[in-house]
């Protein structure tokens, strides 16, 4: 989970650590019993999991994600796959 993080918010891998790790103490002080985001599913009773897998996304540092080239082959091959299947 943590590496699609770093892929799916890049910004994370960007911020200062000290400030991020206040803001994810003050949500964990809430003690909300789920977390809702704007395009995944809600998280509901694991909000202490989020927050440790945005900590060591953010303390892992800025990552690469894919490249344009690693993208087309992966269409491509599902291409292949989808018309192998039909």
């Amino acid at each position: 989970m943590a590496h699609w993080t770093a892929i799916d918010a890049p910004w994370l891998g960007h911020v200062e650590k000290a400030g991020f790790g206040r803001n994810l103490a003050r949500i964990e002080r809430l003690d909300p019993s789920a977390i809702i985001s704007g395009h995944l599913p809600e998280a509901n009773g694991m909000v202490g999991t989020l927050l440790r897998n945005l900590a060591a996304t953010q303390a892992a540092g800025p990552t690469d994600g894919p490249d344009h080239e690693l993208l087309d082959r992966l269409v491509a091959e599902s291409a292949e796959a989808r018309r192998q299947v039909a």
